[in-house]
């Protein structure tokens, strides 16, 4: 999947326990961090992840976390934040 926090991004180490702070998982999921500001995670099976993208609202260092399933056709340049939910 795709997660980008509004603002600045944070540090990988940040990302990596926001993401293990979101449930038990059957294997350590793998950040990655882009250039961009994004943090692509490979996470073991469809189940887990979307048990986090439907975990509601979300914040790290009180700013909002958006995350996407990962599509193949995920443009980072192009994807442009034009709204919050919140």
């Amino acid at each position: 999947m795709v997660v980008y926090v509004v603002g600045t991004a944070p540090s990988i180490a940040a990302m990596e326990r926001f993401i293990l702070s979101q449930g038990n998982f059957s294997s350590k999921p793998v950040v990655l961090d882009h250039a961009d500001g994004y943090f692509v995670i490979r996470i073991a099976n469809e189940e887990e992840r979307d048990r986090v993208l439907c975990s509601g609202p979300q914040y790290l260092l009180r700013r909002p976390v958006i995350m996407k399933p990962w599509d193949p056709d995920f443009n980072f340049k192009e994807e442009i934040l034009t709204t919050i939910p919140l």
